[in-house]
C-alpha cells in the first residue's frame, strides 16, 4: 500500500471559507484559549505524574521485600507431547468415476466439473466431536495498571542500536541500568536488583521498545524477542544479568512473566493463553509456567504472585500481519484446472520466515488464524482473484482447492525437519515440501481471504482436513456446526473436489478447529452497515462497532440525526444533535429492535458486546444528560462522558451507569480503563500517562459477564461533540493560507519534521473549526504552494478538484465530492458522505480514524481504511486496514513531496 495515499484523503485541507466572526477576533480568542487549555492541562498532568509517582515507590518497596523471602521450591513439568499423529509417507490420489479406479495415475488429473456425490442430505454425514478443543478465545485486555513511573527527562542518555528482523530500533536507555548487574543468585541480590533498577530512568526504555512493538506489529512473543536482544545488548555475555533485565521490562511492560531459579542460573517464566509443546512448564496456582530457557534438574525456586493485580499472559495467535523490513522473495507455483494450466508468481517475507524458524510449537489453531505478511497477502489476492472472478462458488473453492493439492510438493515433517513443526501459512512458499495440517492452514487462509467464505479445521488422528460453509447448501460430505452447514474439502487428497472426505476417514469424527473468518465477518457487516446508513444511521467508532452472532444476526452501534426508520423500528432522538442507536439484525437482514439513546447534549454508541447470557452491552461517549427508559445518567458541565448500557437480549434495557472520565483531563492522551460486574455495578476506574495497544482499546465481556473498557481519553472522547467549532463573519472571505503558516510554525518551533507541519496545521483547524471547500480551491492552494504537485501526481492534482466540502459536525467530519459520485484513483477510493474523526495524540501527534466510506488497495483487492497515524518528529503516515489490521508506513517529504 506505499505510495500517495495520503494526499487525497487529507491534502484537502488547505483552503476553506469561514463566517460569522473577523479573523482578528478569532486569532486573539484562539491565543487565550491555548494558553488557558495549555496551563490547565499541563497542572492535569503534573498532577498525574505525581500520583503515579508516589504509587509506584510505594508498589516497589513492597515488591523488593516480597522478592527478598517469599520463594518456594517447585517441581518441574516435562513439556506437553504432541498427540501422536502418525501420518501418511504419501498423500492419496483420488481418481474420479470416469476412470476405472485400479487405473494407474500419471501426473495431475483434473477436477470434475461437478461433484460425483448426490442431492444433500438433511441430516449430517460427519458427526464432529461434540466439544472443539481449539476454540479461539479473544483475549480479555488487563486493566490499565503498568506500575512504571513517568518517564524523566532523557538528559545523558545512551542507546543501544538494535537489528531485529531487518529492522533496526535506536532504544535510549540510563546509564544507571549498565550499573544493575546482578552479583549472585539468591533472594536477596534478585531483590536488590529490582530496587535498584527502579530507580533508574527505565521507563524512556520500556516506552521505546513497546513503540517498536508497535511499529513492528508484533504479538507477545515477538515483544520478548526484542526486549531479550535489548537485555543482551545491555549485558553481553552475563546472560543472568540480561535474563533479570528482560523479567523487568517485560513486568514493567504488563506482563505475567515471573522468575525462577536453580544453583547459579536464572530462567523466566512464561504464562501462555496456549499450551506450548516439547517445553517444560512449572505449575503455579493452577497456572503453567513454560521455562525459558529450559535449565538442568527437576526442580526450582519461584514465587506465587505477579508484581501486579494479574499480569498479563502471553499470547502466541499472530492476529495481524508484521511489519519487519518489507523484504520480498518470490515462488513460481504452477497447476492445471478445467483443462486450462495457471502460473503464479506468489510473494512472501524471508525476515518472517525466520522469525518462523524460532517460534515455539503452539497449538494449532494458532496456524490456522495467524495473519501473514502484507507482501504474501497482497500477492496471493492478485494471483487468485482474478482467476476466480465470475465463478460461482463451488468451482471457486475447487480451483483454490486444486491449487493446494497439486501445487506443492508432500513431505511429512520428520522426514523434512527430523521432528514436527507446524507451517504457518506463508512457510508454503519458502520450503519444499510441506504435509497435511501445513496444507490445510493456507487453503483455510485463501478460502477465506479471496472468497470470504467460512472455514473450520477437522483434526483427525492421524490426519487433517478442512470444510467449508457455502452460501447456500452443497452436495457431499458436510457436518454442521454453530448452526453452519460445512462441506468437506480436503487439501491433501489429490484431485479430490470438494465434498469428499478420504475413505478412511468417513466413520471418524473429527475435532473440529475453529477458526477466524473475519473477511467474512467484515463483509457481512459492509452489507448490513450500507443499509443501515442509507436510513441515516452511521458509524460511532471504528473499534468494535459489530457485533456478529452465533444465530448468524448482528448487533449495531453508532449515532443518528434526523429521525428515521431502521426496518420496522423507528428511532426519534434530540434534534440538532447526534442520538446514539444499537440495533439487532437478524441473519436475513431485518431489523429486529433497535433503541435510541438520547442525552440534551450529544450522544454516540462506540463498541457493542453480548455477555456469557446473552445480553447486549454497548459503550458510547456523551455530554449533558443521557436518558433511555426513565433511567438518566449527567455528566459534569462542560465534560464529555463515557457511557455503559445493558440490554436483554429482545431489547429492553437493564441498566445503565456512567464511566467517570469526566473527572480526567480530556485533551490528554491519557489512557483508561473502566470495570463494571454484570450487574453494571463500577468496580473501578483506572487512568495513566500511558498509551494502549489498538487491539486493546474498546469494549470486553469475560466469562463471568463482567464487563471492561479501555481506550485513550482524547481518542475515546471525540466523538463526544464538546468541541464548539469556531464560525467568521459571513463579510469576512479569509485566504487562511497565513493561518496554516502560523500554526505550521507552532509545529516546527515543537520540533516536528517541517515536511508534515503544514498538514498537521490543517488538521487542528478542521478539527477545531466548521469547514467548507471546493476542490478548485484546493487546486488552487497546491498551485500557490507545491507547484511541482500537479506536475509529479497529475491524476491525484484532478481528482482533488471533485472534492467539494468538508464539514466538521459534533466531532464528525464527513467528506462529500462532486456530484455525489465515489472517487477512486492511484491506491484509495473514497465514496460520497464518508466520515472521519480525528483526535491528538502524545507528543504532537495525530490519529485520523475513518468511520466509512474510504478503502486502499488497487485493481480488484481493496480493503477499509481503519486509521492514519500521524507521527510530527519523522513525518511519517501510518495507514491501519483490513480486518486483520494490515499496516503500511509512508514518508510524507519521501513519498508524498517528492
Amino acid at each position: 500500500m506505499k505510495g500517495k495515499i495520503i494526499c487525497p484523503i487529507l491534502m484537502f485541507l488547505v483552503v476553506f471559507d469561514i463566517s460569522s466572526q473577523t479573523f482578528e477576533e478569532y486569532q486573539k480568542q484562539e491565543q487565550d484559549k491555548m494558553q488557558q487549555f495549555a496551563q490547565k492541562e499541563k497542572e492535569g498532568l503534573i498532577k498525574l505524574q505525581n500520583e503515579y509517582a508516589e504509587y509506584v515507590a510505594k508498589r516497589d518497596k513492597e515488591w523488593t521485600e516480597f522478592l527478598q523471602k517469599e520463594w518456594e521450591n517447585y517441581s518441574v513439568f516435562t513439556g506437553k507431547k504432541l498427540p501422536d499423529k502418525p501420518k501418511p509417507k504419501t498423500n492419496p490420489v483420488y481418481t474420479p468415476p470416469s476412470k476405472p479406479s485400479d487405473s494407474p495415475i500419471a501426473g495431475p488429473v483434473d477436477v470434475p466439473k461437478k461433484n460425483p456425490e448426490v442431492s444433500p442430505k438433511t441430516e449430517p454425514t460427519i458427526k464432529p466431536v461434540e466439544k472443539p478443543v481449539a476454540v479461539v478465545p479473544e483475549p480479555i485486555p488487563q486493566p490499565v495498571d503498568p506500575i512504571r513511573k513517568p518517564a524523566e527527562d532523557a538528559g545523558n542518555a545512551q542507546t543501544s542500536s538494535l537489528r531485529f528482523y531487518g529492522r533496526t530500533f535506536t532504544i535510549p536507555y540510563d546509564p544507571g541500568l549498565e550499573q544493575c548487574e546482578l552479583a549472585a543468585v539468591s533472594q536477596d541480590a534478585i531483590g536488590n536488583f529490582w530496587e535498584k533498577t527502579s530507580k533508574t530512568n527505565y521507563t524512556l526504555t520500556v516506552e521505546k521498545l513497546l513503540q517498536a512493538k508497535a511499529d513492528l506489529n508484533i504479538n507477545d512473543y515477538g515483544y520478548f524477542q526484542l526486549v531479550q536482544q535489548f537485555s543482551r545488548n545491555l549485558f553481553p555475555m552475563k546472560e543472568n544479568s540480561a535474563r533479570l533485565m528482560n523479567w523487568f521490562i517485560m513486568v514493567r511492560s504488563g506482563y505475567g512473566v515471573r522468575l525462577a531459579f536453580q544453583d547459579n542460573e536464572v530462567a523466566l517464566l512464561i504464562p501462555s493463553l496456549q499450551p506450548i509443546y516439547q517445553n517444560s512448564y512449572l505449575t503455579v496456582g493452577g497456572v503453567n509456567y513454560y521455562i525459558f530457557p529450559k535449565l538442568e534438574g527437576e526442580k526450582y525456586f519461584t514465587y506465587d504472585k505477579d508484581y501486579q493485580s494479574a499480569g498479563r499472559p502471553f499470547d502466541f495467535n499472530i492476529n495481524s500481519p508484521i511489519n519487519f523490513n518489507g523484504r520480498k522473495a518470490q515462488r513460481s507455483l504452477s497447476f492445471n484446472f478445467d483443462d486450462k494450466p495457471n502460473n503464479i508468481n506468489i510473494a512472501y517475507d524471508p525476515d518472517l520466515i525466520e522469525f518462523y524458524k524460532n517460534y515455539p510449537l503452539v497449538d494449532l489453531s494458532v496456524y490456522f488464524n495467524a495473519a501473514v505478511s502484507v507482501q504474501s497477502k497482497e500477492s496471493m489476492a492478485e494471483a487468485l482473484k482474478p482467476l476466480v472472478a465470475g465463478m460461482d462458488e463451488v468451482k471457486a473453492v475447487n480451483l483454490i482447492l486444486h491449487f493446494v493439492q497439486t501445487a506443492f510438493e508432500y513431505k511429512t515433517d520428520p522426514e523434512q525437519f527430523g521432528r514436527e513443526k507446524f507451517f504457518f501459512a506463508e512457510e508454503l512458499f519458502y520450503y519444499p515440501y510441506c504435509d497435511c495440517e501445513d496444507r490445510s492452514v493456507l487453503f483455510s487462509y485463501l478460502v477465506r481471504e479471496v472468497l470470504g467464505l467460512k472455514v473450520v479445521g477437522l483434526e483427525y488422528p492421524e490426519h487433517v482436513a478442512t470444510a467449508v460453509a457455502f452460501t447456500s447448501p452443497q452436495t457431499g460430505d458436510f457436518l454442521v456446526y454453530n448452526n453452519n452447514r460445512y462441506v468437506v474439502a480436503d487439501p491433501t487428497y489429490i484431485n479430490a473436489p470438494v465434498g469428499l472426505t478420504m475413505p478412511q476417514y468417513k466413520s471418524v469424527s473429527p475435532v473440529i478447529c475453529d477458526v477466524n473468518c473475519h473477511t467474512s465477518e467484515e463483509l457481512t457487516a459492509d452489507k448490513i452497515w450500507q443499509t443501515a446508513q442509507n436510513a441515516g444511521c452511521y458509524k460511532g467508532s471504528s473499534r468494535k462497532n459489530t457485533k456478529m452472532l452465533p444465530d448468524g444476526g448482528v448487533l449495531l452501534t453508532g449515532y443518528f440525526g434526523n429521525p428515521t426508520q431502521l426496518g420496522g423500528s423507528s428511532l426519534v432522538g434530540a434534534p440538532n444533535t447526534h442520538n446514539c442507536f444499537v440495533a439487532k439484525i437478524n441473519r436475513s437482514g431485518q431489523t429486529v429492535w433497535a433503541k435510541a439513546l438520547t442525552a440534551n447534549g450529544n450522544a454516540v454508541g462506540l463498541s457493542v458486546e453480548t455477555t456469557p447470557s446473552g445480553n447486549v452491552v454497548i459503550a458510547g461517549v456523551f455530554t449533558g444528560t443521557l436518558r433511555f427508559a426513565g433511567k438518566s445518567i449527567s455528566a459534569k458541565e462542560g465534560s464529555a462522558e463515557l457511557f455503559i448500557a445493558c440490554f436483554s437480549p429482545s431489547g429492553s434495557m437493564l441498566w445503565l451507569n456512567r464511566g467517570g472520565l469526566d473527572a480526567l483531563p480530556q485533551s490528554a492522551a491519557t489512557a483508561f480503563s473502566v470495570r463494571f460486574d454484570a450487574n453494571g455495578v463500577k468496580q473501578e476506574t483506572k487512568h495513566a500517562e500511558v498509551q494502549i495497544e489498538e487491539r486493546s482499546q474498546g469494549l470486553f465481556v469475560d466469562d463471568n459477564g463482567g464487563i471492561f473498557y479501555s481506550g485513550m481519553t482524547n481518542n475515546a472522547l471525540a466523538l463526544a461533540g464538546n468541541d464548539k467549532p469556531v464560525a467568521f463573519a459571513s463579510s469576512a472571505s479569509l485566504d487562511v493560507i497565513s493561518l496554516l503558516q502560523n500554526e505550521s510554525e507552532k509545529f516546527i518551533a515543537q520540533q516536528a519534521d517541517h515536511a508534515i507541519a503544514g498538514l498537521l496545521a490543517a488538521i487542528r483547524l478542521v478539527k477545531h473549526m466548521g469547514v467548507s471547500l471546493t476542490g478548485v480551491q484546493t487546486q488552487q492552494a497546491l498551485d500557490r504552494h507545491n507547484p511541482n504537485f500537479k506536475r509529479t501526481c497529475p491524476n491525484i492534482f484532478r481528482s482533488l478538484g471533485k472534492i467539494n466540502f468538508v464539514q466538521n459536525n459534533k466531532g464528525v467530519i464527513t467528506i462529500q465530492t462532486d456530484g455525489g459520485k465515489d472517487i477512486s484513483f492511484d491506491k484509495v477510493k473514497i465514496s460520497n458522505n464518508s466520515t472521519i474523526s480525528i483526535s491528538d495524540l502524545q507528543g504532537g501527534d495525530v490519529k485520523v480514524d475513518v468511520l466509512s466510506g474510504i478503502k486502499v488497495g488497487k485493481m480488484v483487492v481493496w480493503y477499509n481504511l481503519n486509521y492514519i497515524k500521524m507521527y510530527s518528529k519523522n513525518g511519517n503516515l501510518l495507514f491501519d486496514y483490513s480486518s486483520d489490521h494490515s499496516q503500511a508506513s509512508v514518508n510524507v517529504r519521501k513519498d508524498i513531496l517528492n
